[in-house]
């Protein structure tokens, strides 16, 4: 057997033991700079330190154990309950320690990314909520036409009476004019808020620029995170006063009145011809809001279907948070945080396959085998005083027999006491 397998099976670990110690030192100082990245006074940064040694130390003495309980497994039963063991601290140890490891190495870098992407979006979704606002410039001009109109027939109607044939005020007179007092008013509101969206744009735009400014100087992470944020629920703001849908809702709302301005008419002229002239000409006006809506319903379908600019609050994310969210951006730094952590597992493995096979008297003739002259030295000296104390032959076969594997008192294959 290798000297090496041959030193583990028999509890000696003077060629590992430094390396783990190395391992669980390295681990434990990346484990430090990977909560640290998070703690911002003493205490906080106390208590990173403690939770770092307790964690590298909590390595080694699992990996210790392992290594030195390992030679000890002879039953199968006991292999794969230590296997099944070994898995569940393997997975304790990768969030006790290597996600922090992995922060340690890139958590400052994935949190920059992590704000660098966040500002993409935002500046994507402020100019979403921009372009969903302009939609009104275009209404404007249809709606200004339908109210021109509305008053031109208002007009015609008292001076000609186009629709009832009777020139002079009346209900279809009424009615017309109450279309053209709600279309005006909806052409008001639509300038307002086109006016509104402008200024509001501008004020996006140069908050933007600030951000832009804020995520890119020297300043702690600390800082630009709060002062982004800061902008950032003010850019926000500025964007809800700018939702198109907002105002959708009155175009729809309006169109849903204009009917009513018909249907409240009731001064209809007591000559019973004229009446029903009226009412056949304010059918026709309820023919003219169907155009209308039908004209003004693409906008609302339009308003609708625009993306509404959306925009998360910016929350705090850990370094480790961060190192997860965007671990296809640090492979190398997953692997080398992994490694610190569960490299023993490769002398594990290895060494189980190494004496996986082995018999207990192969295992105590390897160890004969690959003894050192000083302890060779050690082993005589020791025969020496069982001599010199009168211990039987009877107590050395026992002694002989543990240390080939099986029970004291037991017999050779042939049955015969050896």
């Amino acid at each position: 057997m290798n000297p090496f397998a041959s030193n583990i099976s028999r509890g000696k670990f003077d060629s590992i033991s430094p390396g783990l110690a190395l391992m669980a030192f390295a681990t434990a100082f990346f484990s430090f700079r990977g909560v640290s990245l998070d703690a911002l006074t003493f205490m906080q940064k106390a208590g990173a330190s403690v939770f770092a040694i307790a964690s590298g130390m909590a390595i080694y003495m699992i990996w210790h154990t392992v290594l030195n309980t390992l030679p000890q497994l002879q039953r199968k039963k006991d292999k794969v309950l230590a296997s099944i063991t070994l898995g569940v601290c393997c997975v304790l140890i990768f969030w006790l320690s290597s996600a922090f490891n992995v922060a340690g190495l890139a958590g400052k870098d994935a949190r920059e990314v992590h704000l660098a992407r966040y500002v993409a979006e935002l500046e994507q979704s402020t100019s979403e909520g921009f372009e969903s606002a302009q939609l009104i410039r275009g209404l404007l001009p249809d709606l200004r036409q339908e109210a021109a109109a509305y008053s031109s027939r208002k007009d015609l109607e008292f001076s000609q009476g186009i629709y009832s044939g009777g020139p002079g005020p009346g209900a279809v007179h009424s009615a017309l004019s109450g279309i053209e007092g709600r279309l005006l008013s909806l052409v008001d509101e639509a300038e307002r808020y086109s006016t509104q969206s402008e200024a509001l744009n501008t004020s996006v735009k140069q908050r933007m620029d600030q951000v832009r400014e804020i995520r890119t100087s020297t300043r702690p992470y600390a800082i630009r995170f709060r002062d982004i944020g800061g902008e950032v629920e003010q850019i926000r703001s500025d964007l809800a006063k700018m939702e198109v849908q907002v105002f959708a809702g009155s175009v729809k709302r309006t169109l849903e009145n204009l009917p009513r301005e018909v249907d409240v008419q009731a001064n209809y002229s007591a000559n019973v011809d004229v009446a029903k002239r009226q009412r056949t000409a304010l059918d026709r006006v309820r023919a003219d809001i169907s155009q209308t809506t039908k004209v003004l319903a693409e906008f609302i379908q339009q308003a609708n279907d625009a993306s509404v600019g959306h925009i998360e609050a910016l929350e705090p994310i850990s370094a480790v948070k961060a190192v997860v969210i965007y671990a296809d951006n640090y492979p190398a730094h997953w692997a080398g945080g992994i490694a610190l952590d569960l490299a023993p597992l490769a002398i594990v493995i290895f060494t189980m396959i190494a004496l996986g096979e082995k018999k207990p008297e192969e295992l105590a003739i390897s160890h004969g085998l690959n003894l050192s002259v000083s302890e060779l030295a050690d082993a005589m000296q020791s025969m020496e005083y069982l001599r010199r104390f009168g211990v039987g032959r009877d107590i050395l076969k026992d002694v002989d027999q543990f240390r080939r594997g099986k029970s004291p008192g037991s017999e050779d294959d042939n049955g015969e006491d050896e």
